[in-house]
């Protein structure tokens, strides 16, 4: 398993190795490091290559240059919305916009309706609200890895 703890300033997103082919790309988008870092060890058990960003529109950067490298596309991003400042939610309805298969975990605090509504919107696959237990996070990822 490879962690890459770059964050997005210090990334250069040209240069983005591929994975191996036996493996796969999760890229977890948290502004919380320590959840993070949680969230890395979990998925990590997995054997999963992991990439760590921490916010939205570090997640929509990396996605414009990884669709034009081999092998650097994500399996499965898992996205916390914990921050609103962060843009998460925005950088998903983005890729859904843009066509982006690509399944998505949220994680969340309990809202209204309407938040649901707009997660759909935005193409998000599975909302685990909060508390957040990792291995329901783990469950959802290894279920969408293994059963594209």
């Amino acid at each position: 398993m490879r962690i890459d703890k770059r964050t997005p300033d210090l990334m250069n997103l040209e240069a983005i190795p591929p994975i191996e082919l036996n493996s796969a790309l999760v890229v977890i988008v948290d502004p919380d490091a320590e959840e993070r870092d949680r969230l890395t060890a979990e998925l990590g058990l997995d054997d999963h290559e992991i990439l760590e960003l921490h916010d939205g529109p570090a997640l929509v950067d990396y996605i414009e240059v990884a669709s034009h490298t081999i092998g650097a596309m994500p399996d499965v991003i898992v996205a916390s919305v914990s921050d609103p400042d962060a843009g998460v939610l925005e950088a998903c309805e983005h890729l859904h916009d843009l066509g982006a298969k690509i399944p998505i975990v949220l994680l969340a605090s309990a809202r209204g309706k309407d938040f649901y509504v707009d997660c759909d919107r935005a193409g998000v696959t599975f909302i685990i609200d909060s508390p957040i237990d990792l291995e329901r996070v783990r469950a959802a990822v290894r279920g969408l890895t293994e059963n594209p």
